[in-house]
C-alpha cells in the first residue's frame, strides 16, 4: 500500500485513530511514523550497545525502553488480521511485544524454548494460518523464504521482513525481489535503505 510516503502517511493517521492505535500512544511517549527510521539518530538509543554490553536486549526493547514505538509492523499485522486468522504465530518475537495488542498472537522464540531451525520447520509443514517475523528470522539468502513459506497450509498468509545487506554473496535490491517473487506469490514487496534498522529493510507480504 505505501508506496509513497502520503500513503503511508494516511494509514498511519488511520491506525492511530484506532482502538489499538490508541493503547500503543498510552504506553509509549514517542510513536515512529515512519517506513524508514534510522535509529542511529534517536536520542538515547546506542545501537552498539545491543550486541556488544547487552546482548540480550533486543534492538526493539532498547527501543522500547527509551519510550520509542515504531507502528510499521502493525501495518503488516493488520494486514494479516483482515483475513480473520485464529492465531498469528510471531516468529523469533524476542520478548513477545506484539502480543500485548493483539489477542490471537503467540510468539515463537529461543527464549520460551522454540529453535526455529530446520527440524522445527519441518515439524511444522503447512500448520499456520498466518506468521509474522520482523527481522527475527535467519535469513542468509533469499532463497531461504522457501523453507518458511512451507509453514503455512494452502490458503495461509505471511509476513517476513529482513536486512538484505546481510546476505552472503551480497544481493542488490532488484536482484532480491526479482528471486524472492520467483519463490512466492507476492502480495506486497517493500525495501528501504536504511543502515541500522528494527523493523527490517525488506518486508514481504505473501501466500505459498
Amino acid at each position: 500500500m505505501y508506496d509513497t510516503y502520503e500513503e503511508w502517511s494516511d494509514w498511519a493517521e488511520y491506525f492511530m485513530s484506532t482502538t489499538i492505535g490508541k493503547k500503543i500512544s498510552n504506553d509509549f511517549e514517542n510513536i515512529l511514523h515512519s517506513p524508514k527510521i534510522h535509529l542511529g539518530n534517536l536520542p538515547g538509543y546506542k545501537y552498539e550497545n545491543d550486541y556488544v554490553l547487552n546482548d540480550k536486549e533486543t534492538p526493539r526493547q532498547r527501543l522500547h525502553s527509551i519510550g520509542y514505538c515504531s507502528i510499521l509492523p502493525f501495518y503488516y499485522i493488520e494486514k494479516l488480521q483482515s483475513n480473520n486468522p485464529t492465531t498469528i504465530y510471531d516468529l523469533g518475537c524476542g520478548d513477545n511485544f506484539f502480543s500485548n495488542y493483539y489477542d490471537n498472537i503467540i510468539g515463537l522464540d529461543a527464549n520460551n524454548g522454540h529453535y526455529i531451525d530446520d527440524q522445527w520447520i519441518n515439524d511444522r509443514t503447512a500448520t499456520m494460518e498466518a506468521f509474522i517475523s520482523f527481522n527475527g528470522l535467519s535469513m542468509q539468502d533469499p532463497t531461504n523464504i522457501v523453507k518458511y513459506k512451507n509453514l503455512l497450509k494452502d490458503n495461509g498468509q505471511g509476513v517476513i521482513t529482513f536486512s538484505g545487506q546481510a546476505f552472503e554473496p551480497k544481493l542488490d535490491d532488484k536482484d532480491t525481489e526479482v528471486t524472492i517473487r520467483g519463490l512466492v506469490k507476492v502480495e506486497e514487496y517493500h525495501t528501504v535503505d536504511q543502515e541500522i534498522m528494527i523493523d527490517g529493510a525488506t518486508r514481504i507480504i505473501f501466500r505459498k
